[in-house]
């Protein structure tokens, strides 16, 4: 049998352990459920915090924006205030130059002479009597005894004024001009000091000054005449001891004396008769025939050697400015000859100021200029010449941006102003264009500033006349006027290249540029009258790339051409690229004797 009092500790021990479970139990629970409150109350409380903080967030980027315009408000004023400061100052500027002018000039016309000056300022005042004249009986109108004039010797005169010593500069002579040899002679080499004299002497330094004269020596033509012996080599060929120089050179011209003759020429713009003039006054006496054969294969060499570098170079830039020009010349055609006219294009690129003139075959077709632009980007400077519309086009060129001319939109309606006085307000608008740009000028800004004001400025003067001319081109009485008719016409339809030039402030409000260059063939053609072949007129049109670039980087063309016929015929380590004018750096070259000459053209060299 179980024992009993066990059996009811047993049970007295599990009826306590289950009341203790159930405590446990209570315990778990309550605990759970605090839990679970304390849980809801911090997701309430996260859920109000990231309200909180949504809504601040918005606050600060509402503020941070309202910051961003007014600083935005503010830099624009600042730039506004700051072009105002700098237009300002170049006005006054311009303002103080011309007072100075006009005060210049009236010195001029109606200032005293020197002796006038010396009497004025050594007239004697009577002291006395300019006091008395001043005394209007009150006490007050005398001047003080401190302040009145007392002289030396006590007679109310004034003393003559004290000119005061300036500080003497040591004289210097001026900057020599730019001649091949400066000598400075010495006083002592032409001058003997006779007996007795002696030499005078200013601030401890004896007194000098400089007198000048440019002394010109005349050319000095040498001919040489080189005896060339038939030499037969080892192997059993015959040679020659020296290469024939005019197969090099294309004549009987040295490379100094050739450069001169075509600086003559396409430089200074003498006709060949004249050349042969000034030449057989030199004592070279040859024939015009002669005479064109020997430029046109310098020419030819000239070419030769460096055509296609040229034209590479000047492709490789992104702007170009170009323009056409009409010229005369000698075409053959069915065995007849007859001067005919024909066209020249020059590319301009300022960037790089180098121009290449094109003669395709004296062609004024679009051919030529889609020829030469074929691997162009960038922007492209042209008038209003149909030719150029095609580069409006931005689905079939979309590399090439067109810049209009705003002269010869100007021009249109000046020559329509004689016959409709509405005309001017168009003109006085395009003048407002070329304020700003002159403003630009003046404050020597940088391509970037002058793109941003123009984005600013110029494109509200645009809108203006844009609205302008539409109105007027709805204006059917003014579009019966021919001349007014024509000046909208080109405006319109001319707009979407003339506006382009805000886009990028390195390219011109004008074609102008490109228009200059052509003034040498103008020149030239003035005094020529015309070309002789299509071929001569493919040499000058390389000529006058090669003369115009030179003189546009600031390159002596004669030196120039004379190093480049040297490396022609004697041969040179320099890159053809280094011949190019706007790499182009001039040396000092060497003088060679003709033995010297022989030498480098012998055979055996």
């Amino acid at each position: 049998m179980i024992d009993e009092r066990a059996y009811e500790l047993a049970l007295s021990q599990l009826a306590q352990a289950r009341e203790e479970k159930m405590l446990l139990f209570e315990q778990v629970k309550r605990l759970t459920e605090e839990v679970a409150m304390l849980r809801s109350s911090s997701d309430n409380q996260a859920d109000r915090q990231t309200e909180t903080i949504k809504d601040l967030t918005g606050k600060i980027s509402d503020l941070s924006a309202q910051v961003e315009k007014l600083n935005s408000r503010i830099d624009h004023l600042n730039e506004v205030i700051q072009m105002k400061d700098e237009v300002i100052k170049a006005k006054n500027q311009e303002i103080k130059n011309l007072k100075y002018e006009v005060a210049n000039g009236r010195r001029h016309r109606f200032s005293p002479t020197t002796e006038q000056r010396d009497l004025l300022n050594n007239r004697k005042t009577d002291v006395e009597a300019e006091r008395k004249d001043s005394f209007d009986g009150t006490s007050g109108s005398l001047p003080p005894e401190s302040e009145q004039p007392k002289d030396d010797e006590g007679d109310g005169v004034t003393p003559k004024k004290q000119n005061r010593k300036k500080e003497t500069q040591k004289r210097q002579p001026k900057q020599p001009h730019k001649v091949d040899e400066t000598i400075t002679h010495e006083v002592e080499e032409y001058y003997e000091l006779p007996e007795g004299a002696r030499f005078v002497y200013r601030d401890g330094e004896q007194d000098i000054c400089y007198y000048r004269m440019i002394e010109h020596i005349k050319a000095h033509n040498v001919e040489h005449i080189y005896k060339v012996a038939r030499v037969q080599l080892a192997d059993g060929t015959f040679t020659n001891t020296m290469e024939d120089p005019k197969k090099k050179i294309g004549g009987i011209f040295g490379p100094t004396l050739l450069a001169q003759v075509l600086c003559w020429k396409y430089v200074y713009h003498l006709s060949a008769n004249r050349i042969k003039k000034m030449l057989r006054n030199q004592g070279i006496y040859i024939s015009k025939a002669s005479l064109n054969r020997y430029m046109q294969n310098g020419m030819r060499l000239l070419r030769e050697y460096l055509e296609e570098p040229f034209k590479h170079e000047v492709q490789a830039t992104d702007y170009l400015m170009t323009d056409e020009t009409a010229e005369l010349v000698g075409v053959v055609e069915d065995g007849v000859k007859s001067y005919k006219k024909r066209y020249l294009w020059a590319f301009f690129a300022k960037l790089k100021n180098m121009v290449f003139y094109v003669y395709e075959n004296g062609s004024r077709a679009r051919k030529v200029a889609l020829e030469f632009l074929k691997n162009f980007c960038g922007f492209l400077s042209t008038d209003g010449y149909v030719a150029y519309s095609i580069f409006d086009d931005a689905e079939k060129y979309p590399d090439i941006v067109h810049i209009g001319c705003w002269v010869h939109c100007r021009r249109k309606f000046i020559e329509a102003l004689p016959v409709d006085k509405r005309a001017r307000e168009i003109i006085n608008l395009i003048a407002e264009l070329f304020k700003e740009e002159v403003v630009y000028k003046v404050l020597n800004l940088k391509p970037w500033q002058i793109k941003k004001r123009r984005k600013r400025r110029s494109k509200a003067i645009l809108n203006k006349i844009h609205s302008k001319v539409l109105l007027m081109s709805l204006d059917v009485g003014l579009m019966a006027n021919e001349m007014m008719k024509k000046a909208v016409t080109y405006t319109l339809n001319q707009w979407k290249s003339l506006e382009n030039f805000i886009k990028d402030g390195r390219v011109e409000i004008s074609n102008n540029l490109c228009e200059q260059r052509m003034k040498a063939v103008k020149l030239n053609l003035k005094n020529c009258q015309n070309i002789g072949s299509e071929f001569a007129a493919e040499n000058a049109a390389f000529m006058f790339s090669v003369t115009e670039s030179c003189s546009l980087n600031g390159i002596n063309p004669e030196s120039y051409l004379e190093d480049v016929f040297r490396s022609i015929l004697f041969g040179t380590n320099r890159d053809r690229r280094d011949f190019l004018p706007c790499y182009y750096q001039w040396q000092e070259m060497p003088k060679m004797t003709g033995l010297e000459v022989a030498k480098l053209l012998s055979t055996a060299a």
